[in-house]
């Protein structure tokens, strides 16, 4: 009995003697948790890893629908997530002629996705320098108070490549639906201008 007595002793010690540490020690918060980021901020970040960026390339085109006298001119960006997939963030302008009373619209905000794939089609017959990237593009655009989506499809060959630059020419399609008077099919095309992969 004297046994169990001892230990439950040195238990009943051993237990106060470590409450009475645990409640004498202080915590102090030398970092503290980092604010939340400004709107500003993020744009800032975007940036800064967009211009330290080697895969990336900007397009300018224009093209007019199949019916109708609709037009449009169109600037991209397009940073390349990998050899194969890009992000897509750009702006359009639409326009018709002014009898038509209709008025021009611009897209301020207009991104997707693009999917391509770089191809070299005359290798057999001994032109391995003629590069070809057929791409297609999933996209949305802001106008007219309505979010209308764009699918794309085309080509581009690269004319020329210098310092890590490469210069093409491209053609695509455009299927632009849910924008209104601006529902059209478009036969577009565009100069490009990419560096990486």
């Amino acid at each position: 009995m004297k046994f169990n007595r001892w230990t439950l002793g040195l238990a009943a010690v051993a237990a106060v003697t470590l409450a009475t540490a645990v409640r004498a020690q202080t915590v102090t918060v030398t970092n503290p948790a980092p604010a939340m980021p400004s709107f500003s901020s993020g744009l800032q970040e975007i940036y800064d890893s967009v211009t330290v960026s080697t895969n990336y390339a900007v397009a300018f085109g224009g093209g007019r629908a199949t019916t109708g006298s609709r037009n449009l001119v169109f600037a991209d960006y397009i940073y390349n997530v990998s050899q194969n997939i890009g992000i897509v963030i750009g702006g359009d302008h639409l326009w018709t002629s002014k009898k038509s009373g209709v008025p021009s619209q611009s897209n301020l905000v207009k991104g997707g996705i693009t999917l391509s794939a770089l191809i070299y089609p005359l290798k057999n017959f001994g032109f391995t320098n003629v590069a070809m990237t057929p791409f297609a593009n999933g996209l949305v655009a802001t106008g007219s108070g309505t979010a209308s989506t764009l699918i794309c499809a085309g080509d581009k060959i690269s004319i020329v490549t210098f310092s890590g630059w490469n210069f093409g020419l491209a053609g695509m399609w455009e299927d632009r639906s849910n924008a209104g008077y601006w529902t059209a099919k478009y036969v577009c095309g565009m100069i490009d201008l990419s560096k990486g992969f």
